[in-house]
């Protein structure tokens, strides 16, 4: 006659077989069967809980009640029933290798960025792009590069990003002033103004631009007449901030 061992929760319970008889099996199965019913969290009514539900990858977290690896995902049938929509961290493409995303958008780690001037930004007939912006408020990517006005769109960051720009102009006698918001080198996006003899103006442009990683976001400056500008940390600045 003969037993079998199995271990539960780092004990072994002997087991015995089918027909098998003995002073001490009847208790060793009562063992066991208490064991089953003490260690399990319960479907309904009171039972043994879980301190934490541990992933079986390598590294999971060492706290929290649900402990997963750093590849391992959490993912939820679409409505469809025809693929899966996963919650992550560091999925490739997206975002950086310790930011949150779900179904492959971006949750955590959004780059974002705000400069000022210190100095008047100066609008010329023939126009360029505004290289004044070199005062920084924030920069969470190191992105925007002050010497040539060009904010780069991050690795694995592409999205919608919302650009909102503003330049000041000196009273002068009436004449058109053009901002816009260029992607590539394309313009995409433009607000225009016009000087007044007798207020300083500013133009303002905003718009939600569509990118991928390593595109190029900048400002271009144009103005019918050649206006120096106005030194106004209030009204010369540049904000990026990536929506989703």
């Amino acid at each position: 006659m003969a037993t079998t061992p199995v271990t539960l929760n780092g004990t072994t319970y002997f087991v015995p077989q089918p027909g098998e008889a003995g002073p001490t099996y009847a208790q060793n199965l009562t063992n066991y069967l208490i064991a089953l019913a003490t260690a399990f969290p319960q479907t309904s009514g009171t039972g043994t809980g879980f301190s934490a539900l541990t992933s079986s990858s390598a590294n999971p977290a060492t706290a929290g009640v649900l402990r997963l690896a750093h590849s391992d995902l959490v993912d939820w049938r679409n409505n469809a029933n025809s693929a899966n929509l996963a919650l992550g961290v560091g999925q490739a493409g997206v975002g950086g290798v310790d930011d949150l995303s779900f179904n492959g958008t971006e949750l955590t780690g959004l780059p974002a960025a705000s400069y000022g001037a210190s100095a008047a930004i100066a609008w010329t007939i023939a126009g360029g792009v505004v290289t004044g912006y070199n005062t920084i408020g924030f920069d969470t990517d190191s992105a925007f590069n002050t010497g040539t006005g060009i904010y780069t769109v991050p690795t694995g960051k592409g999205g919608f990003y919302m650009v909102m720009a503003s330049v000041a102009a000196i009273a002068a006698a009436a004449t058109s002033l053009q901002l816009t918001i260029r992607k590539n080198g394309t313009g995409v996006l433009q607000a225009q103004e016009e000087t007044n003899a007798a207020t300083n103006q500013s133009v303002l442009v905003v718009g939600i631009v569509q990118c991928v990683a390593t595109d190029q976001l900048s400002i271009f400056q144009q103005s019918g007449v050649a206006n120096a500008g106005v030194v106004s940390a209030a009204e010369n600045y540049i904000i990026v901030k990536k929506l989703l």
